[in-house]
């Protein structure tokens, strides 16, 4: 653990000090998180690690480093129940869509503003993510139930 945390350091100092510039998809294998609820030290080691690019030109990957962003911090609130993280994360998310088109970022983005009781947003973001999604990926419309049950139970 302490090499690694040299090396992501090193990285860190490398990159801002000698490079204006990273490649994100290179860069990404450091980055490790997955949808089960990671360990408190996982979450803040991918946090210091994606902040620590944050303020360099991405030139390859800019929408997966945005919807890592997004989703570490989403993992920062899980864990610490800190709005502020939320809020982090929705804006990354809120990029993701804008920028790239991004619908897992869509996605996300709905259930963040969910999670943050605005209903009506949330809902019409859901509604934009099953007229763009294309034929060839499948909706978990069991998902989508859930969303819509939560905000009429919240009204």
């Amino acid at each position: 653990m302490k090499r690694k945390t040299t090396i992501l350091i090193f990285l860190s100092v490398l990159t801002l000090s000698a490079f204006p510039q990273v490649d994100y998809i290179e860069f990404k294998n450091q980055y490790s998180l997955t949808c089960a609820v990671p360990d408190s030290a996982v979450v803040v080691r991918n946090q210091i690690l994606l902040d620590s690019i944050q303020s360099v030109e991405i030139v390859n990957g800019e929408k997966e480093y945005l919807y890592d962003f997004g989703w570490v911090y989403y993992m920062r609130y899980l864990k610490w129940s800190d709005m502020n993280d939320l809020k982090i994360s929705a804006s990354s998310f809120e990029r993701g869509w804008h920028e790239f088109k991004d619908l897992s970022a869509l996605w996300n983005l709905s259930g963040i503003y969910r999670t943050l009781g605005d209903c009506t947003k949330s809902l019409d973001l859901t509604e934009t993510y099953l007229q763009e999604v294309p034929d060839t990926i499948s909706v978990d419309y069991k998902q989508v139930y859930y969303r819509y049950k939560f905000c009429r139970n919240k009204e």
